[in-house]
């Protein structure tokens, strides 16, 4: 588990980044071009300083979860952004992202010809488990380079992308519930117990289903 982040960094974050958001080119660039990428997963952008630039609802909701995941006596800061044409926005900021913010900075500073990406798994007391990623990226040339945070539940996006291969492979239903479970990351005995059937069925679904996605007949 992460490490609880010193509450004076977000108390200093909180209030340089009332001071504004995006600028009106990069916000049209992060919703044109990073929601459309990820368009399943929670997006926090934010500078080299920690102050957070921008974030959609699925960010602000899995961080909400994370933040209930916390114990009683931990209470994760608040951290503002301010966006040009949304107005002024706030939503909690738990260890676990700063603890992997901070990751980054050191890393860019050991290795600034490297390009890092860091991630992690929190599996929550309610059995979601939440995948993060960060990393650095650059939004324009010649402008100053923001960390992203990728934050998805992992059941939510597996099922989507499992209901999006079944149509264009067409599986079956219970092909693509064995799928969804294998892009969890489970293995095939844990597929066969959650679907209450025979690892020897759960052999012949997976390899039907690699057959039509090689577009051989399953």
């Amino acid at each position: 588990m992460l490490d609880s982040p010193d509450n004076n960094d977000f108390n200093d974050s909180e209030k340089t980044s009332q001071a504004g958001g995006l600028d009106d080119v990069l916000e049209i660039v992060v919703k044109s071009f990073l929601d459309q990428l990820f368009p399943r997963q929670g997006l926090l952008l934010l500078d080299e300083r920690k102050q957070l630039k921008y974030h959609n609802q699925k960010a602000q909701d899995l961080c909400q979860a994370l933040a209930a995941s916390l114990p009683p006596t931990i209470s994760p800061p608040t951290v503002t952004t301010l966006a040009k044409n949304s107005g002024k926005s706030e939503i909690l900021f738990p260890a676990q992202l700063s603890k992997l913010c901070q990751s980054l900075i050191d890393a860019q500073a050991s290795f600034p010809d490297q390009a890092l990406q860091l991630y992690e798994e929190i599996t929550l007391p309610t059995g979601q488990t939440v995948r993060i990623t960060g990393r650095w990226i650059q939004l324009q040339e010649k402008d100053t380079p923001y960390i992203l945070l990728r934050l998805e539940d992992v059941a939510d996006s597996a099922s989507q992308q499992a209901r999006s291969d079944a149509y264009q492979y067409g599986l079956t239903t219970r092909q693509m519930e064995v799928w969804a479970l294998h892009l969890q990351g489970l293995p095939r005995t844990d597929i066969a117990q959650k679907l209450y059937i025979e690892l020897c069925t759960v052999k012949k679904h997976m390899k039907n289903i690699y057959n039509k996605r090689r577009g051989e007949a399953g």
